[in-house]
This record gives C-alpha cells, structure tokens and sequence, in this order.
C-alpha cells in the first residue's frame, strides 16, 4: 500500500507541475473592473471562483502581506498599498473573477490612480512583475490542491492499515480458536449441553473466519 501512495503522490506533484507549466500563461487584457476598462492581466483555470477566492486572499498574506477584503460578488481589493515587489507607488490591487470560455477568469490589475492602472506600454517592469505575481497564484493554488490530495490519500491509507491490522488480529485469533473448538466437540468429555453452542460457535467462527480473509485480502490490494 505505502508504495501504491507514494507513487500516487508523485504523480500528482508532476501532473500539477506539467499542467501548471503548460497551460496557465496570463495574458494582458482591458477587463471592466469598477466601471471601467482597465488593463490587467487575466489567466485562466477550470476552478471554482470561490476556492480561488478564498486561497488568494492566503496567498495575498503571504506573498505581500497585505489585507484583502472584498468590493462586490466579484471583486478583491488591496486598497491603498505599497509593495516594491510589483510596484513603487502605492496603489489599489485589484483581482476580479469571472466566467470565460466555460472557465473561472481571474484579471489582477494594479492602480496607482483612480483611473489608471499598469500597463506594458508604460510600465514594463512593474507590469511583468505582476504578471509574475498573477501566474505564481495559480501555481500556488495547485501545489496546495495536490498537497492536500496527497495528505487526504495519507488519512486513508492510515485508515486502511488500522483496519488491516484488526483484522488480521482478529482472524489470527479465531484461527487459534477453531482447533480448539473442534477438539472439544470431538471429546467424549464435552458435556451434551455444550454441545449446541460449540457447534454453533464452530460454524460462526469458520463464516467469520472466510469473511475476514476476503476482507484482509480486499484491504491488502488497496
């Protein structure tokens, strides 16, 4: 079972790092965000809006350690921040999510006035900085996607090894019991009344005992 797991979990990581490297590539577009048209960039991805929600208000901690709160059904805002690491003005971040093509859209776009926000034209290297913090999102949502499969797939095979272990204790008893058993109904000394219930436990013992090996060998292909 443990090397079942232990492949299992290494092929989500390189599924998650294949996929992620593959696919989510954020493209600079003008999105209505507020109102009006601003220029973002806006990455795909087959999630739902809520969970990328409520993973990127903990990314927002993390990476920038800034408070988001929320403006609307669709919207997260950092209001008024300072972080060097995508520009060197303060300004709003602002992360929209919507559907587009079937999917969940998720547009960043960072303002450092009310009516204008960051754009490759002008703002080359802030505008690839978050680019990079746009992208690097959803590489943080998947790690944390995989991560809790594989620690969900580590509870159950935990489970199944509990489970295993009674019982094969369980049927190592019983097999100790029925030679026993059959020995005293073969006794002369075995009282008549006894009788009953020793042939009685006998043939309860051996169904339980045949249940168990299929349980056990069920348990141990897992």
């Amino acid at each position: 079972m443990k090397t079942q797991y232990t492949l299992l979990a290494i092929g989500l990581l390189l599924a998650c790092t294949l996929s992620y490297a593959q696919t989510y590539t954020p493209s600079e577009k003008k999105v209505q965000i507020d109102g009006q048209m601003t220029n973002a960039w806006v990455i795909q991805i087959e999630e739902p809006a809520q969970a990328l929600k409520k993973s990127y208000v903990k990314y927002a901690k993390e990476q920038l350690d800034v408070k988001v709160k929320k403006s609307g059904k669709d919207l997260l805002v950092s209001k008024e921040i300072l972080v060097p690491a995508i520009a060197k003005n303060q300004g709003d971040l602002k992360v929209k999510f919507f559907t587009e093509d079937g999917q969940t859209a998720i547009a960043m776009a960072f303002m450092p006035g009310y009516d204008f926000a960051l754009n490759s034209v002008e703002n080359t290297q802030e505008m690839d900085n978050l680019r990079k913090y746009t992208k690097n999102f959803v590489k943080y949502y998947k790690t944390n996607q995989y991560n809790e499969m594989i620690s969900s797939d580590e509870r159950q095979e935990s489970k199944l090894r509990a489970a295993l272990k009674k019982d094969q204790n369980e049927y190592r008893s019983l097999n100790k019991r029925v030679p026993k058993v059959e020995k005293m109904l073969a006794s002369d000394k075995t009282k008549a009344d006894k009788l009953i219930h020793l042939k009685n436990e006998n043939i309860a013992n051996r169904a339980q005992l045949l249940a168990l090996d299929e349980i056990i060998d069920n348990l141990e292909r897992e």
